[in-house]
Protein backbone atom coordinates (compact mmCIF):
# COMPACT_ATOMS: atom_id res chain seq x y z
CA UNK A 1 0.00 0.00 0.00
CA UNK A 2 1.53 3.87 -1.04
CA UNK A 3 2.27 5.92 1.64
CA UNK A 4 -0.06 9.36 1.38
CA UNK A 5 2.73 12.40 1.33
CA UNK A 6 1.34 15.67 1.23
CA UNK A 7 4.04 17.90 -0.41
CA UNK A 8 5.14 20.86 -2.52
CA UNK A 9 7.79 19.97 -4.54
CA UNK A 10 9.83 23.58 -4.37
CA UNK A 11 10.33 22.88 -0.58
CA UNK A 12 13.45 21.63 0.05
CA UNK A 13 12.54 19.66 2.97
CA UNK A 14 10.12 17.62 0.43
CA UNK A 15 12.44 16.57 -1.90
CA UNK A 16 14.79 14.92 0.65
CA UNK A 17 11.93 12.98 1.49
CA UNK A 18 11.28 12.43 -2.07
CA UNK A 19 15.08 11.31 -2.41
CA UNK A 20 14.90 8.97 0.24
CA UNK A 21 11.86 7.17 -1.11
CA UNK A 22 13.21 6.81 -4.17
CA UNK A 23 17.03 5.06 -2.82
CA UNK A 24 14.63 2.95 -0.62
CA UNK A 25 12.33 2.20 -3.16
CA UNK A 26 9.24 3.66 -1.68
CA UNK A 27 6.79 4.74 -3.22
CA UNK A 28 4.19 7.52 -2.61
CA UNK A 29 0.48 8.62 -3.22
CA UNK A 30 1.63 11.98 -3.66
CA UNK A 31 -1.08 14.47 -2.62
CA UNK A 32 -0.14 17.97 -3.78
CA UNK A 33 -0.90 21.10 -1.23
CA UNK A 34 -0.40 24.63 -2.60
CA UNK A 35 1.17 26.78 0.35
CA UNK A 36 0.81 29.60 -1.91
CA UNK A 37 -3.20 29.23 -1.96
CA UNK A 38 -2.75 28.93 2.34
CA UNK A 39 -4.45 24.79 1.14
CA UNK A 40 -2.51 23.80 4.61
CA UNK A 41 -4.83 25.88 6.12
CA UNK A 42 -7.72 24.01 4.72
CA UNK A 43 -9.90 22.17 7.72
CA UNK A 44 -9.17 18.76 6.35
CA UNK A 45 -5.45 18.89 5.98
CA UNK A 46 -5.51 20.66 9.47
CA UNK A 47 -7.07 17.54 10.95
CA UNK A 48 -4.30 15.22 9.55
CA UNK A 49 -1.51 17.90 10.27
CA UNK A 50 -2.46 20.49 13.26
CA UNK A 51 1.35 21.79 12.38
CA UNK A 52 0.33 22.68 8.67
CA UNK A 53 3.30 21.69 7.31
CA UNK A 54 4.68 19.75 4.66
CA UNK A 55 5.94 17.04 3.89
CA UNK A 56 3.30 15.65 5.78
CA UNK A 57 3.61 11.15 5.55
CA UNK A 58 0.39 9.45 6.76
CA UNK A 59 1.41 5.19 6.53
CA UNK A 60 -2.04 3.62 7.18
CA UNK A 61 -3.30 5.77 9.69
CA UNK A 62 0.09 6.86 11.12
CA UNK A 63 1.47 10.38 10.72
CA UNK A 64 4.58 12.23 10.90
CA UNK A 65 5.76 16.08 9.76
CA UNK A 66 8.71 16.56 10.43
CA UNK A 67 11.23 15.78 6.86
CA UNK A 68 13.87 14.30 9.02
CA UNK A 69 11.32 12.36 11.14
CA UNK A 70 10.00 10.92 7.85
CA UNK A 71 13.17 10.28 6.41
CA UNK A 72 14.23 8.38 9.40
CA UNK A 73 10.45 6.51 9.53
CA UNK A 74 10.86 5.20 6.22
CA UNK A 75 14.74 3.91 6.66
CA UNK A 76 13.98 2.28 9.73
CA UNK A 77 11.00 1.17 8.21
CA UNK A 78 12.51 0.29 4.81
CA UNK A 79 15.90 -0.11 4.69
CA UNK A 80 16.75 -3.38 3.62
CA UNK A 81 19.84 -2.79 5.61
CA UNK A 82 21.13 0.20 8.04
CA UNK A 83 23.34 2.15 5.51
CA UNK A 84 21.34 5.06 5.24
CA UNK A 85 20.24 5.22 9.52
CA UNK A 86 22.93 2.68 11.00
CA UNK A 87 21.72 1.29 13.91
CA UNK A 88 25.49 1.25 15.33
CA UNK A 89 25.21 4.11 18.27
CA UNK A 90 28.05 6.03 17.09
CA UNK A 91 27.38 5.79 13.37
CA UNK A 92 23.89 6.57 13.97
CA UNK A 93 24.52 9.83 15.86
CA UNK A 94 26.91 11.03 12.93
CA UNK A 95 23.71 10.92 10.60
CA UNK A 96 21.30 12.29 13.34
CA UNK A 97 24.17 15.78 13.86
CA UNK A 98 24.46 16.41 10.60
CA UNK A 99 20.15 16.42 10.77
CA UNK A 100 20.19 18.59 13.54
CA UNK A 101 22.83 20.49 11.86
CA UNK A 102 20.47 20.51 8.85
CA UNK A 103 17.66 21.92 10.56
CA UNK A 104 19.49 23.98 13.35
CA UNK A 105 21.48 25.54 11.12
CA UNK A 106 22.03 25.03 7.48
CA UNK A 107 18.20 25.29 6.31
CA UNK A 108 18.03 28.40 8.32
CA UNK A 109 20.60 30.41 6.99
CA UNK A 110 20.36 28.89 3.26
CA UNK A 111 16.27 29.78 3.69
CA UNK A 112 17.38 33.80 4.02
CA UNK A 113 19.76 33.62 0.74
CA UNK A 114 17.92 32.22 -1.83
CA UNK A 115 19.73 34.72 -4.07
CA UNK A 116 22.49 32.17 -4.24
CA UNK A 117 20.63 29.51 -5.99
CA UNK A 118 20.29 30.78 -9.38
CA UNK A 119 23.98 31.93 -9.65
CA UNK A 120 25.53 28.34 -8.72
CA UNK A 121 27.45 28.80 -11.71
CA UNK A 122 29.42 31.62 -10.05
CA UNK A 123 30.40 29.49 -6.95
CA UNK A 124 32.24 26.32 -8.72
CA UNK A 125 32.69 24.23 -5.74
CA UNK A 126 29.12 24.14 -4.70
CA UNK A 127 28.46 23.61 -8.73
CA UNK A 128 30.64 20.94 -8.62
CA UNK A 129 29.10 19.52 -5.53
CA UNK A 130 25.42 19.64 -7.14
CA UNK A 131 26.79 17.79 -10.17
CA UNK A 132 27.75 14.84 -8.01
CA UNK A 133 24.68 14.60 -6.25
CA UNK A 134 23.04 14.37 -9.73
CA UNK A 135 25.83 11.71 -10.52
CA UNK A 136 25.18 9.81 -7.05
CA UNK A 137 21.86 10.03 -5.67
CA UNK A 138 19.12 7.96 -6.78
CA UNK A 139 16.19 9.35 -8.17
CA UNK A 140 18.05 13.02 -8.84
CA UNK A 141 15.93 14.93 -11.70
CA UNK A 142 12.62 13.47 -11.14
CA UNK A 143 12.55 13.87 -7.14
CA UNK A 144 14.64 16.77 -6.68
CA UNK A 145 15.24 18.93 -9.98
CA UNK A 146 11.59 19.93 -10.61
CA UNK A 147 10.93 21.10 -7.54
CA UNK A 148 14.31 22.65 -8.03
CA UNK A 149 13.09 24.84 -10.97
CA UNK A 150 10.04 25.36 -9.54
CA UNK A 151 12.11 26.74 -6.01
CA UNK A 152 13.93 29.18 -8.63
CA UNK A 153 10.88 30.10 -10.19
CA UNK A 154 8.84 31.29 -6.93
CA UNK A 155 12.23 33.06 -6.03
CA UNK A 156 12.49 34.91 -9.24
CA UNK A 157 8.93 35.74 -9.66
CA UNK A 158 8.80 36.96 -5.74
CA UNK A 159 12.12 39.44 -7.55
CA UNK A 160 10.41 40.33 -9.85
CA UNK A 161 12.30 38.73 -12.42
CA UNK A 162 9.61 36.65 -14.58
Amino acid sequence: MPLDLYYLDASPPVRAVLLAGKTLGVEFNLKFVDLFKLEQRSPEFLKINPRHTVPTLVDDGFVLWDSHAIVGYLANKYGKDDSLYPKDPKARAIVDEMLHFDNGTLFPRLRNITCLVPGIASHPKLAAWVEKCKRNMVGYEEANQKGLDNFNLYVRKARGEA
